[in-house]
């Protein structure tokens, strides 16, 4: 009776247990299988491969053109619209006014260079950190260029977006499909389905709203937003978007 006294029963895991570690465990899978989709390289091009040239599980994607030769009048009709004008803009014209500015052309009749200029003196080094002195702070996610592809009843953006947390300096690429809808006296973009890398978000509603907050509603620069304001209907063709203002 005494070695009975001293024995312990073992009991099992409860079915809470059970189902709480399964439920855990779908949810941590999904997470990790999601984050390994969304950092999935996409392959950009300017047209679809063919059906036998594309491999299993890649994304591709046709991007929008960007041409500066087909877009010298880009400046012209951006000061059109500002000056309360309607404009239709090809979509290599959309393309250059979204990014960057380009870099000024040198003179072609330049004067000859004289002598070479002394080597000026090396700039003093900078003061080394001091203890305790707050670093500078990295963004967590810096975004590029958009790009646009137009079609019929679609516009096609893409974003890449550098990824910065964790150490990572990956590239992930936002891209959306959708259309201009009037909301109250305003348009604006409404995405019909967005992918972000290879990881389509169509049942993923919270990753859809939280990627359209943080990388796509960028508010106009100040002297576009009272224009937009005054147009009264957008157009979407195969290559181009008319803008009416009455």
């Amino acid at each position: 009776m005494s070695s009975l006294r001293n024995y312990k029963i073992v009991r099992g895991p409860t079915w809470a247990g059970v189902i709480f570690a399964g439920a855990a465990s779908v949810v941590l899978g999904g997470a990790l299988g999601a984050f390994l989709l969304a950092f999935r390289p996409v392959n950009a091009g300017k047209e679809m491969p063919p059906d036998n040239e594309r491999k299993p599980g890649e994304v591709y994607y046709v991007e929008g053109t960007r041409d500066t030769a087909k877009a010298r009048l880009a400046a012209t009709k951006r000061k059109a619209f500002l000056d309360g004008q309607s404009v239709t803009l090809s979509e290599d014209e959309l393309n250059v006014m979204a990014g960057p500015a380009p870099a000024p052309k040198p003179a072609a009749n330049q004067p000859k260079k004289g002598p070479e200029p002394k080597a000026a003196p090396p700039p003093p080094k900078s003061p080394a950190k001091k203890s305790g002195e707050p670093e500078k702070e990295v963004e967590s996610f810096v975004r590029g260029t958009p790009n646009f592809r137009l079609r019929e009843n679609d516009v096609q953006i893409a974003v890449p977006i550098t990824v910065n947390s964790l150490g990572l300096g990956s590239v992930v690429t936002v891209r959306t499909h959708g259309q201009f809808t009037k909301d109250g006296d305003v348009f604006r973009y409404d995405i019909s389905d967005m992918w972000v890398g290879a990881l389509h978000t169509d049942r993923l509603p919270f990753v859809r709203a939280w990627a359209r907050e943080k990388f796509l509603t960028q508010p106009l620069p100040e002297d576009l937003q009272a224009a937009w304001k005054k147009v009264a209907k957008i157009t979407v063709g195969n290559g181009s978007l008319q803008l009416t203002v009455p």
